[in-house]
């Protein structure tokens, strides 16, 4: 059951690195690009920080089951 866990985090973690590759293959966009348009810095650490919030709360409960 850990490692269900274990890999949940991980795949919350790069959730948001694979969602930027993804819209650079796609529509061309580039890292600076993304930054200045509707992707700023805020949108993403308050991805990550609800991201890292959910994977903690369910490593917790698989850990505890």
């Amino acid at each position: 059951m850990k490692r269900i866990g274990y890999l949940l985090t991980a795949s919350f973690l790069l959730l948001p690195l694979l969602t930027i590759g993804y819209l650079s293959v796609t529509t061309q966009w580039t890292f600076p690009k993304l930054w200045q348009g509707p992707f700023t810095m805020q949108y993403w650490s308050g991805l990550f920080q609800s991201g890292n919030a959910l994977a903690a709360s369910l490593a917790l409960s698989l850990g505890v089951s």
